[in-house]
């Protein structure tokens, strides 16, 4: 068997690494990328990995914020990507949201 390579997951949320392959774009996401977008997080996740998870909803592992990023990681060959995954995704969603825009107000 393989070992997975993590080395592109921020140390402390490794243990959050969930395979891409099982993950599903939400079609119903409020952000659409376009190609520059994607080209941006894909610049930024190859010069300093991945530092914070995305979310998933548990039910039918979607995900609710996270699907640049996942797009961006799987142009790079990754194959894993560090995930938060919740009953309430839509919840831990508002929640990371208002702990950024608190840290950009700082």
């Amino acid at each position: 068997m393989t070992k997975r390579n993590l080395d592109h997951i921020e140390p402390d949320l490794r243990k959050l690494a969930r395979p891409i392959s099982k993950l599903t774009l939400d079609p119903r996401q409020a952000r659409n990328h376009d190609e520059r977008s994607i080209a941006e997080i894909k610049s930024s996740l190859e010069a300093h990995g991945q530092k914070k998870p995305i979310v998933v909803a548990k039910d039918g592992m979607v995900i609710k914020a996270g699907n640049g990023t996942v797009q961006a990681a799987k142009l790079l060959g990754w194959t894993h990507v560090a995930a938060v995954v919740s009953d309430d995704a839509d919840d831990v969603k508002r929640y990371l949201k208002e702990a950024r825009d608190a840290a950009a107000d700082e």
